[in-house]
């Protein structure tokens, strides 16, 4: 997927239908752009560009026609994660705040480990098999997904 200027999307895609800025992350194929980079999804009448920020660089945007889409898909990356609390941390704090009993109760909260929501890839597969995958958080995965459907309901998997 090649790199778009501006002017090719202003005369190209059609007009803008919808957009979704900030909630998703890049994390593969595209040339030439780092894992990690915020992704703005626009919907035009002819396809998505993605609009790609990072630091220090001017916003660069791809593009994938509806003609070239072959599925739009929300995967787990896991169906739960767990992070684990750090006994010592908290043994610390508690220790620092409220002396010894506060150590212990401290270390003894950070036993149990804490439940977090999972992240999801958001894949667009072009027919001629490139997938771009961007990763989404739990939280932002209706509002995403709810736009995709209303304007691309014929590739959303």
């Amino acid at each position: 997927m090649e790199q778009i200027g501006k002017e090719v999307i202003k005369s190209e895609w059609g007009f803008l239908k919808d957009s979704i800025i900030g909630s998703a992350v890049y994390l593969e194929g595209l040339p030439d752009v780092r894992p990690g980079d915020v992704v703005g999804l626009m919907i035009y009448d002819e396809g998505i560009i993605f609009s790609i920020s990072s630091f220090l660089k001017k916003t660069r945007y791809f593009g994938i026609k509806k003609s070239e889409l072959e599925a739009v898909e929300f995967e787990s990356w896991e169906s739960l994660k767990e992070k684990e609390r750090s006994v010592i941390g908290r043994a610390i704090v508690g220790g620092i705040l409220f002396g010894p009993l506060g150590a212990i109760i401290g270390g003894i909260s950070g036993v149990k480990n804490k439940k977090i929501m999972p992240d999801y890839a958001l894949v667009f597969a072009s027919k001629s098999g490139d997938k771009v995958i961007f990763n989404v958080k739990a939280k932002n995965v209706d509002k995403i997904s709810k736009t995709l459907r209303k304007n691309l309901s014929l590739f959303l998997v």
